[in-house]
Formats: C-alpha cells, sequence, structure tokens
C-alpha cells in the first residue's frame, strides 16, 4: 500500500508540473506510485507513459501490489500505463515528432476525461535515460510540458535520471 506522500499530492493543484531528478528507481517508483494512488481515489484519470515498452509490465506488477483495488481502476479505464513508442505506432500522422504525437495523445485522453465524468489528469512521464544531448533534451520536454499544461486540469510528474543529467 501506498503511505510515502500521498498527503502532499492530495493537495497540489491542476496545472502543477513536478520534475524530479532520481538515483535509484524506487526513488520514481515511490513518487508515482504514490501520484496516482491520490488520483485514483480522487476520480482523477491517471497516465504513466514510460520510455521503454519493456517497463510497461513490470511498472503494472508494481501498481498492483501498492495500489488497493488497482484491479478495479484498471478495469475501468480510470488508469493506462503505456510507452512512449505505443503512443508514436498509433499517432494519426506517426512521421511527426514524438512530442507531436504525445500532445495529440494528451488532448484525446484529456476530451476522454470529461466525456467520462472524470476530474481531470494525472500524468507520469519516466524517462530511464536520456539521449543525445542530455540536458537539452530534459529542457526541451520540461518546456513542452508546462506549454500542453497551460489551462488544464491535468498534474504532471516528470522523472529522470540524475546519473543521466
Amino acid at each position: 500500500m501506498v503511505r510515502s506522500i500521498p498527503t502532499v499530492l492530495d493537495s497540489i493543484q491542476w496545472g502543477t508540473h513536478i520534475c524530479q531528478f532520481y538515483r535509484e528507481r524506487d526513488e520514481f517508483i515511490d513518487l508515482v506510485t504514490s501520484l496516482i494512488f491520490s488520483g485514483l481515489n480522487k476520480k482523477h484519470y491517471c497516465l504513466w507513459i514510460l520510455q521503454n515498452r519493456s517497463s510497461v509490465d513490470e511498472m503494472v506488477d508494481i501498481l498492483y501490489r501498492k495500489v488497493p483495488g488497482f484491479d478495479d481502476f484498471l478495469r475501468h479505464e480510470q488508469i493506462e500505463i503505456v510507452s512512449q513508442d505505443v503512443i508514436d505506432e498509433h499517432a494519426n500522422k506517426p512521421d511527426l515528432s514524438s512530442l507531436t504525437n504525445l500532445r495529440q495523445y494528451l488532448e484525446g485522453k484529456l476530451n476522454s476525461c470529461v466525456v467520462r465524468n472524470l476530474e481531470g489528469m494525472r500524468l507520469a512521464i519516466t524517462t530511464e535515460s536520456v539521449p543525445g544531448k542530455k540536458i537539452e533534451h530534459v529542457m526541451e520536454r520540461e518546456r513542452f510540458i508546462n506549454e500542453v499544461l497551460s489551462n488544464k486540469k491535468m498534474t504532471v510528474l516528470c522523472s529522470y535520471p540524475s546519473t543521466e543529467i
């Protein structure tokens, strides 16, 4: 069961963007599971985007262990765990950049929240390795998230490995 940080996460406002630099995987896992646990209990749609498809099953298993009633939330499609490459594959125009594909995906999910009578979205984006010009990649992603967040019922947590920056 998640207990570490939920009281802080219960009080954050829409439009909050948290950027976490972690040393150990447990650090991002604890914060993300707390964000998701808090959001699910507040009738928020929760989306966790992972860098690699291979991590999805592992993170689903972790959420089953840490979030009470996780299978009910999953069955009611209140939570989704997906990798960035899946978002790119299902994009309307797969030749666009990953950030453009991500924007379209998030807009669709936010619209779905309204239709499904959910309060808003909690988004976690976890990166386990940073490509190329590391700090530039992080800054580009963070600017993009700030732009997407503007005037939306959305809270975002981006996690990056501090060893990669």
